[in-house]
């Protein structure tokens, strides 16, 4: 599970996945930096979740990586296991 912010950097999240038999939470602090709220600011965030057969090693990272590299690592190593693997992404704003 990665979070992609305004600056398209992604975060990984998956240490904040508290899963169930029958489904999966998380919680994260997340909120703007003092600069962007005091000019009331809107920024774009994503949540992608990527489900599959098997982990993903691409997507096994700990600090913040700009996604325009993150995510075509994750999609060059589905394409090289060649397994059923989907993703889904919301959009939110953070502040406004």
């Amino acid at each position: 599970m990665l979070l992609i912010d305004h600056r398209g950097m992604a975060f990984s999240l998956d240490d904040r996945i508290l899963a169930e038999a029958d489904k999966a939470t998380f919680n994260i602090p997340i909120d703007l930096g003092a600069a962007d709220k005091a000019a009331g600011k809107v920024v774009p965030q994503i949540i992608m979740v990527i489900t599959g057969p098997q982990d993903i090693q691409a997507a096994a990272f700990s600090a913040p990586t700009p996604a325009a590299l993150l995510l075509p690592r994750i999609l060059d190593e589905i394409d090289a296991n060649r397994a059923e693997f989907s993703a889904t992404a919301k959009y939110f704003r953070l502040g406004g």
